[in-house]
């Protein structure tokens, strides 16, 4: 999945807890519409300024994704991707459900 300069790849890059917050309600339940501001966005920004620990969050989900459509990789790629590429990992993530949930 390419990253694309418009739309989700700028909302990756400047507001990452936004992406997040919808990336995380489609893996609950892709027919409900993602909340504006939802736990998952504050529970995101508050590990990402307090801790600097957003990239657990990210591996998680990634990790989610991958088994829930059998995709390959490993867990420590999910890590590699998601601690130094933190908004790529999202915006691929966004990308992937948005393309399978579209079908």
């Amino acid at each position: 999945i390419q990253c694309t300069p418009c739309g989700p790849f700028w909302k990756a890059i400047a507001c990452p807890c936004m992406i997040y917050g919808d990336t995380a309600q489609r893996l609950r339940d892709p027919n409900l519409p993602a909340e504006k501001n939802n736990t998952d966005c504050t529970e995101f920004a508050m590990n990402h300024v307090l801790f600097s620990l957003c990239f657990i969050d990210i591996m998680k989900h990634r990790a989610d994704i991958r088994k829930r459509y059998n995709i390959p990789g490993t867990e420590t790629k999910d890590c590699l991707v998601s601690c130094f590429c933190c908004s790529c990992a999202l915006l691929q993530q966004d990308n992937e459900l948005r393309m399978r949930q579209e079908k």
